[in-house]
């Protein structure tokens, strides 16, 4: 009985962690920011993960300012191409001084988040 119950929790084990190693491992995403000149922020991001699969993204953006702010976002589906590798749409913006901006993309197979950046400049 006792070999029951400890084949029992490691099972359920393995099954819990399941999604979160897919999660982790299975697509990654790179939010490709680049300063460019004059002050402007360029941001390609490029996603990896199973070649073929049909993934679905979010990108939202936030730009923070002293007295103002503004919000942005974009959504759509992209399918990994043979090499497991996808461009998403580019975004670029120019900052003032003082202003603050972040970006993040999140990933999804069906309704289940696969992957998730952002970054912050300055």
């Amino acid at each position: 009985m006792p070999r029951l119950i400890m084949f029992a929790v490691i099972a359920l084990s393995l099954l819990a962690a399941a999604p979160l190693a897919a999660q982790d491992g299975a697509y990654r995403i790179d939010i490709g920011a680049s300063e460019q000149h004059g002050g402007s922020l360029r941001f390609e991001p490029r996603v990896a993960g199973p070649p073929g699969k049909l993934v679905r993204y979010e990108m939202n953006a936030r730009s923070h300012s002293p007295g103002a702010g503004a919000n942005s976002s974009r959504s759509g589906s992209v399918r990994l191409d043979d090499s497991g590798k996808a461009q998403l749409p580019a975004n670029a913006v120019k900052l003032a001084p003082a202003e603050q901006y972040e970006m993040s993309v999140k990933l999804f197979e069906g309704n289940r988040l696969v992957a998730e950046e952002s970054t912050q400049r300055p």
